[in-house]
């Protein structure tokens, strides 16, 4: 469908009176195969936050979290989710009365911690601009602690866990030393390779690296003996090369 159509559709469904029934669908064009027309975005952005919702909310933090998209539409993603508590009574595209509206701030703040890690790891300025204000208005400041609890929290996913790995990484946590430890003991290989590139990431030589990379070495999931191999060539020195050597002969 052209994208005109596309546009003006949205228009349709958004602006104005709005169709209300309309506005769950158009929600949930964001971030999918719809056009990225700058008219259409904005109107998907804010009728997920007309919507609201637990999906609303992840659709919005997805959608800024993603590099494929325009920075300025990623942060008005962000700065829409930081309205999230209270909603402005104006909408961000028309200006129009639309009243507020109070929410549970549980929503966003499980969005956050979905996508928090490729967030804080975005470097188009208005991303971060954005991401800044909202941690503040979601008042979002505990994401460290947050980020801590369900990594080092065996019942989690292990996919979960992982995440909220990298985001302590990123957020330079001090209780990152102990959820790499976790991870690195975890049952999970894919848990056991996010450990290993934390503390790659953090000391590469470091002797319980070292040792984390040879049990991986010695896996019987072969995706956890490459990845291993991979970060012992990054390591370098006569212990990585030894360990090399030896799996390799």
């Amino acid at each position: 469908m052209p994208i005109a159509v596309v546009e003006e559709a949205a228009r349709a469904i958004h602006d104005d009176a709005s169709i209300p029934a309309a506005l769950p669908a158009l929600a949930a064009r964001l971030g999918s195969s719809a056009p990225d027309a700058d008219g259409f975005v904005r109107r998907a952005i804010s009728a997920n936050l007309r919507v609201g919702g637990e999906a609303a909310a992840r659709r919005l933090a997805a959608f800024a979290a993603d590099g494929a998209h325009a920075p300025a539409m990623r942060a008005e993603a962000l700065a829409s989710l930081a309205t999230w508590a209270k909603t402005e009574p104006l909408d961000r595209v028309q200006g129009a009365y639309r009243g507020s509206e109070e929410r549970d701030l549980a929503p966003a703040h499980a969005a956050l911690d979905a996508h928090i890690a490729a967030l804080l790891a975005a470097t188009e300025k208005p991303v971060r601009d954005a991401l800044a204000k909202a941690i503040k208005q979601l008042n979002y400041g505990n994401a460290a602690d947050r980020m801590a609890g369900i990594a080092l929290d065996g019942s989690q996913p292990a996919d979960a866990r992982a995440a909220a790995l990298e985001a302590l990484a990123a957020l330079g946590s001090p209780k990152l030393p102990a959820a790499i430890e976790a991870a690195l003991g975890a049952d999970s290989p894919l848990l056991r390779l996010a450990g290993i590139d934390a503390q790659f990431a953090r000391a590469p030589g470091d002797p319980a690296m070292l040792a984390a990379v040879a049990r991986a070495l010695a896996s019987a999931d072969t995706a956890e003996a490459q990845h291993a191999m991979r970060a012992l060539g990054k390591v370098g020195g006569a212990k990585a090369e030894a360990m090399l050597g030896e799996k390799l002969g």
